[in-house]
């Protein structure tokens, strides 16, 4: 088989910014404004469309003006006219078209087939902005469901040219970067994402993090499955692209690369292989580890998986979006474009480069949109990338065996040198006694950062140790009157909580002071002892949403599965939502704003017009959304989260127990986590606490510091002497000099002594307790 391993020469294309984690402060390049990393990655970067676009997106008026290479190929789906009873609406149509587009413009609207008539379609807006970059417009009547298709960005191993698999790499800085414009062009094109799928691996979870954060869509669900794992690279995994060809030949290696029947040698036993049958994520989830795959037999399993999960979704006319892997999106892609299995050969997916398949009721792809680097091989997806750098990136990765290099669609220069560990100073990656080579770098900033969190977690941790009694359990607990065991998290601090806005249902993001707090308490929680939990609950705020994310990035626990419920969300404010709490106290009285917040009766009016429509939007489609809430209304909103919360903790210890040594009654407790913001915290308390209607406004809930409740049998909240008052059932894990510290600055955002001295307040103090009393 002759190799087709030909690349042209790219030309240059300027990025405007770089940005990971590898950094504190990044300069956009030719720009003197600095941008601040974090976790997952950069925050969102203002940019120009302009700079967007030479960045490699083109909307449809540029791609207009690109139809050289693929007029011959597309002329026969064109229609240069349609007439519709009697006349010819294609002239008037183009008449109103921008002045740059050519006069063959015609032959890109197409006139589609409905039901019942045939009438040509364009775009809403003229502004190349909002225009879809679809290469051949399409009749949306037509369009039962749409599915996206995104490799994860560049990872790490990417760069350095090597074989990854089920290696559990990250993303590089390019990725990050990567990943963060395929989100930016899902957005520019208003796609709304039902449904996110992706796989167990770090590089596609991450990139499906980022991308969802672009696009202002975090609340969308993610499934994590191994199903869409990457094709298991067998004895190849750890090993360069370059220097196997070189040992065994190149087109040996584009075999074991891109052929549908050809797997490469399986691993050994011992070694990677081992490290993956003891992953805890596959055996939670049952994955039978393989030693080597082909694509046929990553087919076979991307099959179970469309089937399963992703037919269906897309059956309920939804849009997919599915982050995955290189390979395994190939598997999707013979399918959607009927592809021979020698056909498949020439088809490859550059990283982060989107592509939209357009379905009818039957799950197939509506029209033709180009060509996989032969002819013949028609794809019916559309890139959201100029083809043109997609065509060159595709050639530049089938030069990867004869050159070692790493290829990014997005860069200014597309092709760059592979960076491997025979090139750095020595091999740094160790994974089950195996030495593999990758990049030595001086410890960047997010690695030096990371651990210093891990030391603080640690050395707090050690400290609410030492404070707590001896004889009580650890968490995970392993006494068999634990059954199980619940943290709840409030977010961490967010930019309305920096601004002391009252933010009830409105959608903000955490500040680096509450995403350092998130990553805070997933280190504490790992300081425990903790290797896996069973699912962790959130609002469909971005403020829990993020700092799920980064908690479980920090415990090395990407995969755990994050549900997103309307039930956690904050207790509605009504028409405090957006005002300052000087504002209110200056409008309302101090008194009636305490009982607003901290009452479990009082609510205030209806929120305004304004905040509603800023708030509500379609992931509230289903929900009966308040105007306003008290504290009581919340408390039985919640009321059903936490019997799903008592079910899923009754099945998990169930699960646990099965699988403990046999004739032992203790197994490792399962946890849960939940993260939600202050007042629902306070509702769930006040269900899981003996409190009287005195007790609960003085509970004071700090900002990600965890919150743990041990359960019994029965899912009942276990008593305990690590409680501070008024709790006696849940503890805060942590300094509790801290715990007090974060506490009284919670405290403090519904007193004001000044105005209390003048106005009376509902908070008293109380001579030698440390909590006030409530009067109102």
């Amino acid at each position: 088989m002759r190799l087709p391993v030909q690349m042209a020469p790219p030309g240059p294309i300027p990025v405007i910014a770089l940005c990971g984690p590898d950094a504190t402060l990044l300069q956009a390049a030719g720009s003197s404004q600095a941008w601040t990393s974090s976790r997952a990655g950069c925050e969102d970067v203002p940019e120009s469309f302009d700079a967007r676009r030479r960045r490699g997106f083109v909307p449809e008026s540029e791609r207009l003006r690109r139809l050289s290479y693929r007029q011959e190929l597309l002329a026969d789906m064109a229609c240069e006219a349609q007439r519709v009873g009697g006349q010819d609406i294609a002239a008037p149509r183009l008449a109103r078209m921008p002045q740059t587009a050519p006069s063959q413009s015609a032959l890109h609207f197409r006139a589609c087939s409905g039901q019942s008539k045939t009438r040509w379609l364009r775009p809403t807006s003229f502004d190349v902005r909002r225009w879809r970059s679809c290469n051949m417009l399409v009749d949306e009547d037509g369009v039962h469901a749409r599915l996206i298709l995104v490799r994860h960005g560049q990872s790490e191993w990417n760069r350095a040219n090597l074989f990854t698999g089920w290696a559990d790499v990250d993303l590089s800085e390019k990725g990050i970067v990567e990943a963060r414009e395929a989100g930016a062009m899902l957005r520019e094109e208003h796609f709304e994402v039902d449904v996110a799928f992706t796989s167990f691996l770090r590089r596609a979870i991450r990139t499906t993090c980022l991308m969802l954060s672009r696009m202002n869509q975090c609340w969308v669900p993610m499934l994590k499955t191994p199903a869409l794992n990457e094709q298991h690279s067998g004895v190849l995994c750890g090993q360069n692209k370059h220097d196997l060809a070189e040992a065994v030949g190149a087109e040996k290696v584009m075999q074991w690369r891109r052929s549908f029947d050809y797997a490469p040698p399986p691993l050994p036993a011992k070694g990677l292989r081992e490290v993956c049958l003891n992953d805890v994520r596959y055996r939670v989830s049952n994955t039978q580890v393989p030693q080597t795959e082909s694509l046929r037999d990553c087919a076979l399993r991307v099959d179970a998986a469309w089937r399963s999960s992703i037919a269906p979704a897309l059956a309920q006319g939804k849009t997919v979006l599915v982050v995955s892997h290189g390979n395994t999106l190939r598997a999707f892609v013979k399918h959607l474009d009927a592809i021979s299995d020698d056909d498949i050969f020439y088809v490859d997916l550059p990283t982060a480069c989107p592509v939209v398949y357009d379905l009818d009721e039957k799950l197939k792809p509506i029209a033709p949109q180009g060509v996989w680097s032969r002819p013949w091989i028609v794809r019916r997806g559309r890139f959201l990338v100029d083809e043109v750098r997609v065509k060159k990136a595709q050639e530049a990765m089938r030069q990867q065996v004869l050159r070692d290099i790493s290829v990014s669609a997005f860069s200014q220069q597309m092709v760059k040198p592979a960076v491997i560990g025979s090139k750095a100073k020595k091999a740094i990656v160790d994974i089950g006694g195996e030495t593999y080579n990758v990049l030595e770098r001086p410890p960047s900033y997010f690695l030096l950062e990371s651990e210093r969190i891990a030391s603080e977690a640690k050395a707090e941790y050690n400290t609410f140790r030492q404070h707590s009694a001896a004889s009580m359990r650890d968490l995970p607990g392993r006494k068999h009157e634990v059954a199980a065991s619940i943290v709840f998290l409030r977010h961490g601090y967010s930019v309305w909580n920096d601004a002391g806005l009252y933010t009830g249902w409105a959608d903000v993001e955490l500040t680096n002071r509450g995403r350092e707090e998130a990553r805070r308490a997933g280190q504490l929680l790992r300081a425990t002892g903790t290797k896996r939990l069973e699912v962790v609950y959130t609002s469909v705020l971005k403020r829990s949403i993020k700092t799920a994310w980064l908690m479980l990035d920090e415990m090395e626990l990407q995969w755990v599965p994050v549900r997103h419920s309307w039930r956690l969300n904050e207790r509605h404010y009504g028409e405090l939502q957006g005002l300052t709490k000087e504002a209110c106290v200056e409008r309302f009285g101090l008194k009636q704003v305490q009982r607003w917040l901290r009452g479990l009766h009082d609510k205030p009016s209806s929120w305004s017009d304004r905040e509603k429509a800023s708030s509500v939007d379609r992931r509230y489609r289903e929900v009966d959304v308040p105007e306003s809430e008290s504290l009581h209304e919340c408390k039985q909103r919640v009321l059903p989260l936490i019997e799903e919360l008592r079910e899923e903790a009754r099945a998990a210890a169930a699960r646990a127990a099965e699988v403990a040594p046999l004739g032992s009654n203790e197994y490792e407790t399962p946890v849960i986590v939940v993260i939600a913001s202050e007042h629902v915290i306070r509702a769930i308390v006040w269900a899981f606490e003996p409190l009287d209607e005195e007790s609960v406004p003085l509970l004071d809930i700090p900002f990600s510091i965890p919150l743990v409740y041990q359960l019994d049998a029965q899912m009942q909240p276990l008593e305990t002497p690590r409680a501070d008052a008024p709790l006696s059932r849940g503890w805060y894990m942590g300094d509790p000099e801290r715990v007090k510290a974060v506490q009284k600055e919670v405290h403090a955002t519904v007193t004001d002594p000044e105005r209390a001295s003048s106005e009376g307040s509902c908070f008293l103090p109380e001579p030698g307790a440390d909590m006030d009393k409530w009067v109102c």
